[in-house]
């Protein structure tokens, strides 16, 4: 015990002294430290040196008393002082040393980050010290240096120099501190600095002396500054480091004028410093300010990097300030940059040497204020009724009364001449809301007018819009937007009221009908229903019934006869046929009617069946009249009334029903007959039959009871009874009928047809017999049968005294058939045929004849060859040949003058069908003719191989017929073609004779003019007599008549002339001798067209002067261009000289500021490349198939020399053409010619196309030069030029020349921007959006400060800066949105922009109609790309300036209206281009610097982030002549989860859902359980309906509603229902009161409204707690993030006890708007609406829970005590036997007295139930022969009666499921008579649970057997003859004997 005092004391003493050395001030040094190393850096000057030095854990150490000592090993102290704070003995000039220390580069312990701020520091500090200049304005910077050109370029470059040595850096500061510290030699004073200004060089620096100089007298004239100005650095502990932002007194809020931005101030920075930056952010309420800026009270922008003065904050925030609105502004600076701690390494001696280690430290802070801005508004509205009748005049005299909400009803009226009241003018609004209004209609006064019988309730929405209050929605509905409202009248007809709300003024509009007197209307219409033919039905087509519409309704109101669409056209029938006609009365009026006679007139024709069973059922009797015509009438329908079908309502109402897919057939207003007649068999072909029907005695019943017959005018409001053929002087009779009322009508596709009256109506058909029929067939064949193509006939065909040309000379293909149609019997048909021309090959046999065939078909209707009753010679042929070969004259040629009757076959065929009458005719191949050829080939005398062309020669063929022929490229010219050689005889020939002259030959050759050339060619037949062929030729020469004889030329055709045979064509070569002449060819080049427009005013003109000198006059003047443009220049090369020739090759000089338009493309890549316009792609094609590259700068990729061989010979045209390029000589003796004919001088020319690529805007000429550089004479070989030379370009020869252009430029730019979002297509003002002074909001400020200056690269700059949001709007589904698209020139030529291309997204389509019309907008076919020319005439014009010398831009712009379709989400970009420009004179133009129609448009999938990563108030197109915009459709999403949350008054908490979200698919989902929670009869379960913000956009759930389920009964009572609001309705959807009635509850809780309610009640609510915010998918789920909110309902439980049923409640969303109160669609499910699958209902479970204990007992022991020895058996039974064996006790008699038996009982109650509970009690039954020992059971309690208890189990909760055990032993009563079975039996006899339920299946203390709640355990009692046995197995059998045993003797027992 001491030893433990001791210990205690012990630890007691030591915590006392731990505690005491904490509170003792600490007097003793921190740590001393040691000089590790040092290294002598080389660095000092003169006397001085300088080491760096190591110590361990210590980075940048400076030496702070230059000259001391310090060597390695020496001993610092580090005391913790600051060099900041420590004067002393160290620090000569404290502000100096401050402000070197704050801007020192530390090399050491610094990361990537630090040093760049550090370097970035001494950059700024140089500039800074750059700045300050003397007296005089000098810089002192350059004077210290005595340089010149110090900018900001050459200290950046100073600064990297040093940084790069370190080691010197390191010297040059070290220099700085020893300057302003107390140095022990005077040495180290101001070492760098010489008295007379100059400065030292450090030994061995690397960096430029010139760069470290800077940095040191930067460092050191700053900290002399400092000093002088009383620094203290931000880092000495005398002052604080931290900025804090504060309001001044009159720190306030000035929104601008366009709401956009807000200054805010003056605001100062307390503390502030330079060592940290500042970032300036805002909030307005939630949102983030799109931008934020510092500036002086003028708005102009300042630095607050040092300032101590006011300064103020400019706000942007585009979604503008609203007046009126409430914002919370916050302004939040953020702090960043490095702390700097200088720790002094001191030492005692003041010999030694002190160091400073420096450090940089992050330093991250923020600072904030906030400020409220609010404004208040102004705005009122206007009420107005307007009384119209339903033809919309307008009614005065009209009475009625207003109330207001709950308030006073008024009266008001009568209404004006304008049918108006002014219920009130200019009323003011003060807040947001719902004005409702209840109008009566109280008095039509004098008008005949129905009144409007219901009341009339309007809403009228108050809402803030553009900084003031507006009416946003007058509508019929609360909730919704409503214009028309359906009212019943006193009639109980309908009407419809509507609404307007323009600029403030709302407006009623309130319908009436006029009280008119009803009327009576009867009208009948007619149709086939039905054809038969031979049984069969005959199709008739679907629309012969007459079809009632919409039309039908509207035509009643127009005429008063309703429209019945069915059409007329005749049914074609045949003899035979049976019709049904259906007929139809029809009440149009207000009158129920009757149709007492119908009558029926048929045509002649038509018959009426008698035996008809439809004319029998329809009451039909019939007259026959003696015209042929029958009258049939029927009065079946005079008994049965026909109901009025009130006008045009009952038409409505039955479409409506139709519509509606009812099975309505008829309308209930209509009655129908039928009739039968029969189209009889005489009726003649074609004959129509018109019958006409009409009603002939019809009425209604009058208010007297009498019947009033419509036999006179005014009873039928449009029609007369039985009049039809009384009525009209022109209509007597069927015929006239159809002639003057239906024929005037006719129209194939009339389907309304009028009667005379309305009450008749008629039908018609057309009869058509069967007709005889046969085919005339033609077939030609060859010799062997088989079908012959290629033969021509005529083909004519004579009957009843007409001819008809079947076949005109037309080609048969093998066979031609006619089908003969309606053939009379016995009647002739003639055909006559003729073989024009027979197939190729093959001999025509008819040889100028014609074969006549004659048929008829008889009596029998059978084909007969021959004429009927006609000539008997033709007969005797027809009927032996079936056919006549006539000649010319019509002459028969008879048999044996021709073998055709033998060859040609006719015949007829009376057994196909139809039948057919053929005539075959054969052909035989001819034989084949001869044919030869004859050609020249015209040669070189001197070189045979050399051939001519274009030698002309006079032929005389064997004909005498004469000719010329013209050399080809070849030198050929053909004389004769395809000669037939005449037939000659065997063995003989034939002679044909030609003579062939020259006419002309080439230029530089010699005419053979006195000699002609006679060929003579022999023909005969081949060898085989098959062919003709050439047997011989001869060519001779002879002289022409009356010319010299010239030997020479004689001589040369006989050296040169020859012939030759090849097959069958024969050449003759022909030469000349060449001439000698000069060859001259000049090249002109000049403009021909710019941008494909043509340019014709630089066309060379040729002229020869007096000198006899050739010039060209055309003009070199500049033409104007623009950058991109495309020049055309032409290169023309003229023959000047005597010889003809080739420009074999020209060559092109490429200057700088023009480009060849070439590609490395083939034709189809090229046609591919979507960047090229189609004149690009031509141009490029064009030069590639002229042009080859001759020279290529490798360093610039520029193709600076071209060259073409297109003019040469055999390349370019002459491919195809043979000499089309040879320029031929001049001709000396002519003039000046240039037509298209015939060129003096001669010339070709070859273009080329450059583009112009020059990108200065100012008047630059281009000069571009080309030459001829090859060229050849006519044959192509090489030729000298007589006065220049093609092999050197050489200035002023006449085989060079140039044009020039001058450069002008032409640039449009387009924007667009949004100007209007609207919910329909007629925009309101209050939509458009725009500023307080009119400009839209969305509109380019264009800055045009930098247009055409050079950027920093010297580049040019051409574009303006268009500052405008780019900020998707925010739009929903089905929106209107407005694009302007604008257009300005930024360049020095006027222009058009004459296309515009729309590009629309997936979710924005194309709106039809008026607007964009208006436009000229034309959409393609898949919508994607709409069009518009509609600035095309719009000039705009070129850029101006001001007198302060600013690029004014003009512009003109378009609109474009679309849609936002109902599928829409996300981001949808729209992007336009100008895609055709053109300038003044409305040639099409390129753009300097953007290329028309080339816009490159994302993919569908990039679309909505297109641009999305560049950011500031201007962001460029692709070029600058593209444009997007952007809205946004931000998802609504709500989602709702229901749970329980309270039983009974006990709370629920495991139920309540666990967020989780997906990000990656972004998706949300709830865990919790739905596994049913138990319940009892009688609970209170409390729901909580939770609704979750899954969307983009904030909103309410304005109505959740509840199922009422069996089982759970509603409490509208309770308190929590109350609170929460919910409204019971019964099965029909009706509000109830009776809780029986209520299947669904619904609750308006989390409503706008509701939580703007609740904000009024409770002041601390700053913001309506009902809107559930959208959800943020960038930051992490949270309490917040889901946004939800809650209501909760209570229901009790009815279920009885013990039901098994689960009680399911449903809850869901019924109604949702967003945060502005309007209808909106959530993104996947639908209100109101149970869907399977959605996410805005949940369900939640309980199920009734059961009490149910019950008991099992069982032996577990028996226990023989003998002679005082215990013997304890364990019986192995478990409480689940069943039954439980018997345990037996086997006792020795003899010792009997001397045993005592004890039985151990386990007894264990279960909870089987699903309700915890107790067993407070349970009894045991003690058997006779056992007794109860209370020593062996403490625990148990004596009743009495052999019946003991325990209430060991009673403070012991089972949980369902679990057990608990009580044991009970019992003592054997000793006796030999006290043996057998002994049942023990205990029971539950007293239970209990939380919730009263009873056991569910037994009743505690009722002993009765069976239940589960008791049990029993036998024992067996018997005498052996040994010692005591114990037996625990009785088999079942004798267990059960005994058992009855026992049973029995218990009863008698009992």
């Amino acid at each position: 015990m001491k030893e433990n005092v001791f210990k205690k004391l012990v630890c007691v003493l030591i915590i006392v002294c731990m505690l005491a050395m904490m509170f003792v001030p600490t007097y003793v040094k921190s740590a001393n430290v040691v000089v590790s190393n040092m290294s002598n850096t080389g660095r000092g000057i003169g006397k001085t040196s300088i080491y760096t030095v190591k110590i361990n854990g210590y980075n940048n150490l400076y030496c702070v008393r230059g000259g001391a000592t310090l060597k390695s090993g020496m001993q610092l102290s580090d005391d913790g002082v600051s060099l900041y704070t420590t004067t002393g003995a160290v620090v000569k000039d404290s502000s100096a040393i401050q402000w070197i220390l704050d801007n020192m580069y530390l090399t050491e312990g610094t990361d990537a980050n630090t040093q760049k701020v550090m370097r970035q520091n001494l950059i700024n500090i140089m500039k800074k010290y750059n700045t300050y200049k003397d007296a005089n304005g000098n810089g002192l910077l350059n004077q210290k240096l005595h340089g010149n050109g110090i900018n900001d370029k050459w200290i950046t470059n100073a600064i990297d120099d040093v940084l790069n040595d370190k080691t010197t850096l390191y010297a040059v500061q070290q220099y700085a501190i020893w300057d302003h510290v107390k140095n022990s030699v005077s040495a180290y004073d101001n070492t760098m600095k010489n008295s007379d200004g100059s400065y030292n060089a450090i030994p061995g620096a690397k960096a430029k002396q010139v760069h470290y100089t800077a940095l040191y007298i930067t460092l050191s004239e700053l900290a002399a500054e400092a000093q002088k100005n009383g620094y203290k650095s931000p880092n000495n502990s005398g002052r604080s480091f931290d900025v804090q932002i504060e309001k001044q007194a009159n720190t306030k809020v000035t929104v601008a004028n366009d709401g956009k931005s807000a200054l805010i101030g003056p605001y100062k920075l307390k503390n502030n410093h330079s060592s940290v930056s500042k970032s300036f952010s805002a909030t307005i309420n939630s949102d983030k300010a799109d931008k934020v800026e510092t500036v002086n009270a003028s708005g102009n922008a300042v630095s607050v990097s040092e300032t101590q003065g006011e300064f103020y904050v400019k706000v942007t925030y585009n979604k503008g300030f609203a007046k009126g609105t409430k914002y919370n502004i916050g302004i939040n600076v953020g702090l960043s940059g490095y702390k700097t701690i200088a720790t002094l390494l001191d030492t005692t001696n003041k010999y030694h040497q002190p160091l400073v280690t420096i450090r940089k430290q992050p330093y991250n802070s923020n600072t904030k204020t906030e400020i409220v801005e609010e404004e208040n508004l102004n705005g009122d509205y206007s009420l107005v009724l307007e009384k119209i009748s339903v033809g919309g005049e307008k009614v005065s005299g009209v009475t009625f009364k207003v109330k207001e909400g709950n308030g006073e009803e008024k009266a008001y009226g009568p209404t004006d001449s304008n049918g108006e009241i002014k219920v009130f003018e200019g009323k003011q609004i003060t807040k947001e809301g719902v004005d409702e209004y209840t109008i009566t209609e109280v008095n039509v006064g004098k008008n005949k007018l129905i009144k409007v019988q219901d009341q009339i309730k309007i809403y009228v929405t108050k809402t803030i819009a553009d900084g003031k209050y507006v009416v946003s929605k007058a509508s019929f509905e609360k909730d919704k937007d409503v214009k028309e409202k359906t009212v019943t009248l006193e009639d109980g007809t309908k009407g419809t009221v509507t609404m307007t709300n323009t600029n403030s003024l709302v407006k009623v509009i309130v319908p009436n009908k006029k009280d008119e007197p009803k009327e009576f209307d009867l009208a009948l219409r007619k149709n086939i229903a039905e054809i038969k033919r031979d049984g069969k039905n005959v199709d008739i087509g679907n629309d012969r019934n007459p079809e009632i519409n919409v039309n039908s309704a509207t035509k009643y109101l127009q005429t008063k006869t309703a429209g019945y669409y069915h059409t007329k056209n005749p049914v074609t029938v045949k003899p035979g046929d049976t019709v049904v006609y259906s007929i139809r009365v029809y009440n149009e009026g207000y009158i129920d009617g009757y149709a007492k006679e119908i009558t029926d007139y048929l045509p002649a024709g038509l018959e009426f069946i008698k035996d008809s069973q439809i004319n029998k059922d329809n009451g039909w009797t019939a007259t026959e009249n003696q015209d042929g015509t029958t009258t049939v009438k029927t009065n079946k329908l005079q008994g049965e009334l026909i109901k009025a079908s009130q006008g045009a309502d009952g038409f409505l109402n039955y479409v409506a029903q139709k519509s509606a897919g009812n099975s309505v057939k008829e309308p209930e207003f209509s009655k129908m007959v039928q009739i039968e007649c029969k189209i009889k068999d005489d009726v003649q072909d074609s004959k129509l039959l018109v019958n006409v029907a009409e009603i002939t005695n019809y009425g209604y019943t009058g208010e007297d009871g009498n019947y009033i017959e419509a036999n006179k005018d005014g009873v039928d409001v449009d029609s007369e009874e039985d009049n039809v053929f009384k009525k009209n002087d022109k209509i007597k009779n069927i015929d006239d009928y159809y002639n003057n009322n239906v024929k005037p009508q006719y129209k194939e596709d009339n389907k309304d047809y009028k009667g005379e009256q309305d009450d008749d109506d008629f039908e018609n058909v057309i009869v058509k017999p069967d007709s005889n029929q046969f085919k005339f067939v033609l077939n030609k064949v060859d010799e062997e049968g088989n079908p012959l193509i290629g033969a021509d006939f005529t083909v004519e065909r004579f009957k009843e005294n007409k001819n008809d040309v079947l076949l005109d000379n037309k080609e048969v293909k093998g066979t031609y058939e006619v089908l003969e149609d309606n053939v009379k019997i016995n009647t002739t048909y003639l055909y006559k045929v003729v073989e024009v021309e027979s197939a190729p090959q093959y001999v025509n046999v008819m040889n100028g004849k014609y074969i006549t065939i004659a048929t008829y078909m008889n009596s029998d209707k059978k084909l007969v060859l021959g004429a009927y009753q006609k000539d008997e010679t033709a007969n005797e042929y027809y009927s032996k040949y079936g056919f006549t070969i006539n000649n010319n004259d019509g002459s028969i040629v008879t048999k044996d003058q021709t073998d055709l009757y033998d060859k040609i076959k006719v015949a007829v065929k009376n057994e196909t069908e139809p039948q057919q009458v053929t005539i075959t005719i054969p052909n035989e191949k001819e034989v084949i003719p001869g044919k030869y050829n004859i050609q020249i080939k015209k040669v070189d005398a001197k070189d045979q191989n050399k051939v001519l062309q274009n030698a002309v020669f006079t032929v005389l063929d064997r004909n005498k017929i004469s000719s010329e022929v013209t050399t080809n490229a070849s030198g050929i010219a053909t004389v004769a073609k395809d000669v037939d050689i005449t037939k000659t005889e065997k063995d003989k020939t034939s002679i044909d004779n030609y003579v062939i002259a020259e006419k002309s030959v080439p230029d530089g050759y010699v005419l053979i003019k006195d000699h002609q050339l006679i060929v003579r060619v022999t023909t005969g037949l081949t060898s085989d007599n098959k062919n003709y062929e050439v047997k011989d030729v001869d060519v001779s020469i002879s002289q022409k008549s009356g010319s010299e004889n010239t030997q020479a030329e004689k001589e040369m055709l006989e050296k040169g002339v020859s012939k030759k045979i090849s097959g069958n064509t024969i050449t003759i070569t022909i030469p000349n001798n060449p001439e000698d002449k000069e060859f001259d060819l000049a090249l002109r080049k000049f403009i021909t067209g710019v941008n494909g427009k043509e340019v014709t005013t630089r066309i060379p003109v040729f002229k020869i002067d007096e000198q006899g000198k050739y010039i060209y006059e055309h003009t070199k003047e500049p033409v104007l261009v623009a950058n991109s443009n495309i020049v055309t220049y032409t290169l023309r090369v003229y023959n000047e000289g005597d010889i003809d020739g080739y420009a074999s090759e020209i060559s092109e000089d490429i200057p700088n500021g023009l480009e060849f338009m070439w590609s490395e493309k083939d034709s189809d890549e090229l046609e591919a490349d979507t960047t090229l316009s189609a004149e690009e792609k031509a141009a490029i094609k064009y030069n590639q198939a002229i042009w080859d590259i001759k020279n290529i700068n490798k360093d610039t990729n520029k193709v600076e020399m071209i060259s073409t061989d297109y003019l040469a010979k055999g390349k370019g045209a002459e491919i195809s053409t043979e000499g089309a390029n040879l320029i031929k000589a001049l001709d000396k003796t002519k003039g000046y010619i240039n037509t298209i004919n015939e060129k003096n001088p001669d010339y070709k020319e070859v273009s080329v196309y450059m583009k112009v690529v020059a990108s200065d805007a100012t008047n630059i000429t281009i000069r571009n030069e080309a030459a001829i550089t090859g060229d050849t004479d006519k044959d192509g070989n090489p030729v000298d030029d007589r006065d220049s030379n093609p092999d050197n370009w050489i200035k002023y020869e006449d085989d060079e020349d140039y044009d020039n252009v001058i450069l002008q430029s032409f640039d449009l730019a387009l924007r667009k921007f949004i100007i209007a979002v609207s919910k329909d297509t007629t925009i309101e003002d209050s939509e458009y959006l725009k500023n307080s002074n009119g400009s839209y909001v969305r509109a380019p400020i264009v800055d045009t400060s930098k247009l055409n200056t050079l950027d920093e690269n010297g580049k040019l700059i051409t574009t303006a800066i268009y500052n405008h949001s780019k900020e998707p709007v925010e739009v929903a589904k089905n929106d209107i949105v407005v694009y302007m698209i604008r257009v300005y020139n930024e360049g020095s030529l006027d222009g058009y922009a004459s296309e515009i291309k729309d590009h629309l997204p997936p979710y924005l389509e194309y709106v039809n109609g008026e607007f964009n019309d208006k436009y000229g907008w034309k959409v393609s076919e898949d919508g994607r790309t709409v069009t518009t020319r509609y600035l095309e005439k719009s000039l705009i014009e070129k850029t101006t300036t001001d007198n302060n010398g600013k690029i004014i831009l003009s512009y003109k712009e378009v609109p474009i209206m679309c849609k936002v379709t109902s599928n829409a989400q996300g981001k949808i970009t729209n992007i336009a281009d100008v895609t055709e420009c053109r300038d003044e004179n409305k040639q099409v133009i390129a753009d300097r610097d953007s290329k028309e129609d080339n816009v490159v448009l994302p993919s569908d999938e990039e679309l909505p982030s297109y641009k999305d990563d560049e950011k500031g108030d201007y962001i460029p197109g692709q070029e600058d002549d593209d444009d997007f915009d952007k809205v946004v459709v931000k998802k609504f999403d709500l989602a709702l989860r229901k749970f329980i949350t309270n039983i009974s008054d006990k709370d629920v908490t495991s139920r309540i859902p666990q967020v989780k979200y997906d990000k990656e698919n972004n998706k949300i989902t709830y865990e919790h359980s739905k596994e049913p929670l138990e319940v009892v009869k009688g609970d209170v379960v409390v729901y909580t309906i939770r609704v979750y913000n899954e969307g983009e956009v904030d909103g309410y759930a304005s109505k959740v509603s509840d199922d009422v389920p069996d089982g759970l009964e509603y409490l509208p009572e309770n308190d929590l229902n109350k609170e929460y609001r919910w409204v019971m309705y019964d099965k029909d959807g009706n509000e109830t009161t009776e809780v029986k009635d209520a299947v669904k509850l619904t609750t308006d809780y989390l409503s706008k409204e509701q939580g703007e309610a609740r904000m009024k009640e409770d002041s601390t609510l700053k913001e309506n707690p009902a809107l559930l915010k959208a959800f943020d998918g960038t930051k992490e789920i949270s309490d917040t993030n889901p946004d939800y909110a809650d209501v909760k309902i209570a229901f009790k439980v009815t279920e009885p006890n013990g039901s098994s049923k689960i009680l399911i409640n449903s809850a869901q969303i019924s109604d949702d708007t967003d945060k502005n109160g309007n209808p909106v669609d959530d993104d996947d499910s639908t209100p109101d609406k149970w869907i399977d699958g959605e996410d805005d209902q949940d369900k939640e479970y309980v199920k009734l829970t059961e009490f149910d204990l019950a008991l099992r007992k069982w032996v577990t022991q028996a226990i023989v005590i003998e002679n005082g020895k215990e013997t304890v058996t364990e019986t192995g039974h478990k409480p689940e036997d069943d039954p439980e064996q018997v345990v037996k006790v086997e006792l020795n008699r003899k010792k009997l007295s001397s045993i005592t038996v004890k039985f151990k009982y386990s007894i264990r109650v279960t909870n089987e139930g699903d309700i915890a509970g107790y067993a407070k009690e349970v009894k045991d039954y003690i058997p006779e022969g056992l007794k109860f020992d209370p020593n062996d059971n403490p625990d148990w309690k004596d009743e009495g009666n052999n019946v003991i208890s325990t209430r060991k189990l009673e403070n012991t909760l089972l949980q369902p499921g679990e057990s608990a055990d009580v044991e009970v032993v019992l003592t054997w009563i000793n006796s030999k008579d006290n043996l057998g079975l002994k049942v023990n039996t205990a029971e539950i006899s007293e239970d209990y649970n939380d919730k009263n339920v009873p056991d569910r299946d037994s009743t505690p203390d009722n002993q009765v057997p069976g239940e589960d709640d008791i049990d029993d355990a036998p024992v067996l009692i018997s005498i052996s003859t040994g010692s005591a046995k114990l037996y625990t197995t009785l088999s079942l059998t004798v267990l059960i004997t005994l058992a009855g045993g026992i049973v029995l003797i218990k009863k008698f027992v009992l």
